[in-house]
């Protein structure tokens, strides 16, 4: 990101410069910066379907423990009680396994991925193996 920013600063710089009276002369202006990583910021990740299980099993695991928290605090699972939060845990992330799933599968075919079958089974497998 910090590569990215110093590019974006010059060419935003380079292009003040032209608005500035400096393009009136009919000199081309080399175009480079932005446009020679644009490339590389838009595409495909090599692993498609590790990065979508991978996304999808962050959201789902996010979900849980948020959810467990607003729980704890609301007083619905005691957090006295041995296990009770555990066993909460372990229920809501099996409830939002199908949160995760749609989650893998939107961004899978956003991408337009082909091989679905692996994504599935990753994003069911990631976290609790």
């Amino acid at each position: 990101t910090i590569i990215l920013m110093r590019v974006l600063k010059q060419d935003f710089s380079r292009y003040m410069e032209i608005e500035g009276g400096d393009a009136g002369d009919g000199v081309p202006v080399d175009e480079s910066g932005w446009k020679l990583i644009h490339g590389d910021v838009f595409r495909l990740p090599p692993n498609l379907e590790l990065f979508c299980a991978s996304m999808a099993t962050g959201t789902q695991l996010m979900l849980t423990t948020f959810i467990l928290l607003i729980l704890c605090l609301t007083g619905v699972v005691s957090t006295t009680k041995r296990g009770s939060i555990m066993s909460a845990m372990t229920v809501l992330y099996y409830i939002f396994s199908c949160v995760g799933g749609y989650h893998a599968m939107y961004n899978y075919k956003r991408f337009q991925g082909k091989n679905w079958v692996k994504t599935v089974i990753l994003t069911a497998t990631m976290f609790p193996s």
